[in-house]
């Protein structure tokens, strides 16, 4: 953390230009599957204005999609 002469502190990156902590692993249309050394993370994020039964049938066929494709990976993936 720096913190100026003028009281205003930032948080500057530990090791600059060492790429996205994230790596990427599969997309849908609203959402992402992407990893870390430690965790899986599933995202969707889907806009509020498409009604409730678009967002029932976008969230059921999209973690379709990415349940699938986590079953499609080899038993003995090595995530790490």
């Amino acid at each position: 953390m720096t913190i100026e002469e003028d009281g205003t502190s930032f948080f500057k990156a530990y090791r600059s230009n060492s790429g996205s902590r994230y790596e990427q692993l599969f997309q849908t249309a609203n959402g992402e599957v992407k990893r870390t050394r430690k965790n899986l993370i599933v995202k969707l994020v889907l806009p509020l204005g498409i009604g409730r039964l678009a967002i029932i049938d976008a969230l059921t066929s999209q973690i379709q999609e990415i349940t699938n494709y986590i079953r499609s990976l080899k038993e003995n993936t090595i995530w790490v």
